[in-house]
């Protein structure tokens, strides 16, 4: 094949197209095309001899692609295909993330800010990617697999090549070399849910040291780099990340079981002090007062990290308290914090998204309950089926009320779900609200203009559209200019869309809090069966339209005779789903 080609992988056979050269590691050589059938831009990672020529490796490969095929989430990247270029050449397409990999950003962009981010936003995409299956993990995460996009969010990439390693059996040694860290124990290696968090806390601690890490250095010398760390920031701060750290890098006997226990413990993690504390004040007294610019590196993911540093210095260092009371007398400290104030508001979005984490805690909590076809499980069989009010069209945002519920509204909404929450704001009287900033370019100061946090908080995972365009997800808290916003929160694979008018207000964070709306589900079994749904009894079948929050459930079904079978099923907004188990007869058996 000349060189500068590349093939695309679509049926029936592979066409050359131009390819860009991309990132290579000890798995392969990344090739970056353009598809003009599609108007898409692909990645192909094209496997070394080693993995391509190995049937269990291309075997993993494709059963984890089909596994993981439907899987949405906003931190996690498209993979498309396994492809065979030829008998000694194997492939993996997935879709091109524009961004820098964290292994490119080391060690300039780093620091506890940094680290919390990459925290609280890949750890919920592992908790969706181990709740697609009982063995699926990602179990190859490394700094090269997770990728800044230009627009500041973090998305997992290539998570499918997990088992394909595992079942190559290699050495503890050779899975190192790889840059992968695995889990002490004996070989062969078994990749698991503990490994994904386990690898997850290994990239934290390189982010908050500033450098790359051996994997090699798991778990050995982990208690040591924890030390390094603890010696160089904020005590309070160091504290909570090392607890947490160490939980995930199972060093503790509290250790992480999953990416979902992780989340859970999200709350024991360091707050909006501790970090302003550590990052905003006890560094900056480090620098002379020229190197803190407002303005930002042009094209750079991380402008907070990047531009407020020179690359010599560490963002984990803290004055002595001595040194600090010399250097940042009453007049001086007022000046330093004037220039971050300015800094802040110079740097526009971009900053924000860095900042609003660590705001302080919401002053505003919107409860907003979705209606559903019926209200609960006992709601009786019926066969008519009321209208779904999400598949009714949504009005033009400048022409539809905003419906927030705060403190006691809030209380009544909860446990009625056809309740509707009415504190209507005019559109026509909100705010211009200011453009979105063009990536890589730091946007002017807008007179008046703050910024305010915005959080989504439901039982499943949604993703936050403004104008079409994706802003965040329950994932994390979403950066935003203070003022009447209409959002749209949706989940593709629930078929969930709900639209939502909110008020951010510049300095706080909102809470809107998403409850999870009902579902109809028919249930039956031939010749007949009791059947359970999540572990509770629900009747004997036929069970006609019951009413079901939405996503999934697991159905048990008893009969006397043929015994107990399982069903796990996904409920979702629109339709009726149906279920039907049918028993093997004794005398077919």
């Amino acid at each position: 094949m000349p060189h500068g080609e590349s093939p695309v992988y679509d049926k029936p056979g592979p066409r050359p197209l131009p390819y860009t050269a991309g990132f290579a590691d000890g798995f392969g050589e990344r090739k970056l095309v353009f598809d003009p059938a599609t108007s898409t831009s692909l990645e192909v990672l094209r496997f070394k001899k080693e993995f391509s020529e190995s049937p269990d490796f291309e075997g993993g490969l494709l059963a984890r692609v089909e596994a993981l095929s439907n899987i949405k989430h906003a931190s996690l990247g498209t993979v498309q295909s396994v492809e065979r270029i030829s008998d000694t050449e194997l492939a993996l397409v997935s879709r091109h993330t524009p961004g820098r990999r964290v292994s490119e950003l080391l060690p300039k962009a780093h620091g506890p800010a940094f680290a919390l981010e990459l925290i609280r936003l890949v750890t919920p995409a592992l908790a969706a990617l181990q709740r697609a299956g009982e063995d699926i993990v990602h179990g190859a995460l490394s700094p090269e697999r997770i990728v800044v996009t230009r627009d500041g969010r973090l998305v997992v990439v290539e998570y499918v090549m997990g088992s394909a390693i595992e079942a190559l059996r290699l050495p503890r040694q050779k899975l190192n070399d790889l840059g992968l860290v695995v889990p002490a124990g004996p070989d062969p290696v078994q990749f698991n849910a503990r490994t994904d968090i386990t690898q997850l806390g290994f990239i934290a601690l390189a982010l908050l040291l500033g450098r790359r890490l051996n994997a090699s250095d798991y778990p050995d010398k982990v208690p040591a780099l924890l030390d390094e760390f603890s010696r160089s920031g904020s005590p309070i701060l160091a504290a909570k990340l090392r607890l947490w750290l160490e939980r995930a890098m199972q060093i503790s006997p509290r250790s992480f079981a999953s990416a979902k226990e992780a989340v859970a413990a999200f709350g024991d993690l360091p707050d909006d002090a501790d970090l302003q504390a550590s990052e905003l004040v006890s560094s900056l007294d480090a620098f002379p007062q020229e190197a803190i610019s407002p303005a930002s590196a042009p094209g750079s993911p991380l402008r907070p990290a990047v531009s407020a540093r020179p690359e010599s210095a560490s963002s984990s260092y803290v004055a002595p308290a001595a040194d600090r009371t010399k250097k940042a007398p009453g007049k001086k400290r007022f000046a330093v914090w004037a220039m971050i104030l300015l800094g802040l508001v110079a740097a526009g979005e971009g900053v924000a998204l860095f900042v609003m984490p660590y705001l302080r805690p919401a002053t505003e909590v919107i409860e907003v309950r979705p209606s559903s076809p019926a209200s609960n499980i006992e709601a009786d069989l019926r066969t008519a089926t009321p209208p779904s009010p999400l598949a009714t069209p949504i009005a033009d945002p400048q022409h539809q009320a905003a419906s927030l519920t705060t403190g006691a509204t809030a209380a009544a909404a909860v446990g009625s779900p056809a309740s509707s929450p009415t504190s209507a704001t005019a559109a026509a009287s909100a705010p211009p609200v200011a453009p979105a900033p063009t990536p890589g370019v730091t946007p002017a100061p807008v007179t008046g203009q703050k910024f305010g946090g915005l959080t989504i908080t439901s039982a499943m995972d949604l993703q936050v559209f403004e104008n079409g365009k994706l802003i965040g997800s329950t994932a994390g808290p979403i950066a935003l200019n203070d003022g009447p916003r209409t959002i749209e929160v949706v989940n593709e694979t629930l078929g969930f869309r709900f639209r939502q008018s909110v008020n951010v207000k510049g300095g706080q964070m909102t809470t809107v809090n998403i409850a999870v709306p009902n579902g109809r589900i028919s249930i039956n079994a031939a010749p007949w069966a009791e059947v359970d749904i999540d572990g509770k009894p629900a009747g004997e079948t036929p069970l006609a339209n019951l009413s079901l929050p939405i996503g999934t459930h697991e159905i048990t079904f008893r009969h006397p005779e043929h015994g107990v079978k399982k069903q796990t099923v996904v409920v979702k907004v629109e339709g009726l789903t149906r279920v039907t188990q049918v028993f093997q007869s004794e005398s077919k058996r």
